[in-house]
């Protein structure tokens, strides 16, 4: 890794005023005639700063888009989960429904059978001439 870090800082790309030096109106004469001079120095030194600024600011603009898409998918996956949850849940209430109303119907079926066949049953003493006693209240 050190020597990695060796080899980019000797590079053209890495150096931090490269844009400046890549610049149209700096020529040789014009970069050797700034160098000298103080106004030079200085000039180099704020164009510098402002591209280790920019540096930064893109750095930071990354870090933010990468916090953004880290919370989009958090909040993607809490939704998802989020979602299954309240269909479970309506799954749930629905079965427990049907199951409801399968035992009414069950119970309904249950009493008109049991009516059909006490009826049946009567009719069948009262064909023999047999009767039995009911409650009348």
């Amino acid at each position: 890794r050190s020597t990695h870090l060796a080899l980019k800082s000797f590079s053209p790309t890495f150096f931090p005023c490269w844009r400046l030096l890549r610049h149209p109106s700096f020529t040789m004469p014009a970069l050797a005639a700034m160098k000298m001079t103080r106004e030079g120095k200085v000039a180099r030194r704020v164009e510098e700063d402002n591209i280790r600024a920019q540096y930064v600011d893109d750095a930071k603009s990354y870090q933010m888009t990468s916090m953004r898409t880290a919370w989009f998918d958090a909040n993607e996956k809490r939704q998802t989960e989020r979602r299954h949850r309240i269909e479970q849940m309506h799954n749930k209430e629905e079965l427990i429904q049907a199951n409801r109303e399968l035992v009414l119907q069950r119970r309904a079926r249950l009493r008109e059978f049991l009516t059909d066949e006490a009826i049946m049953y009567e009719q069948q003493l009262n064909a023999i001439g047999l009767a039995f006693m009911k409650d009348r209240t």
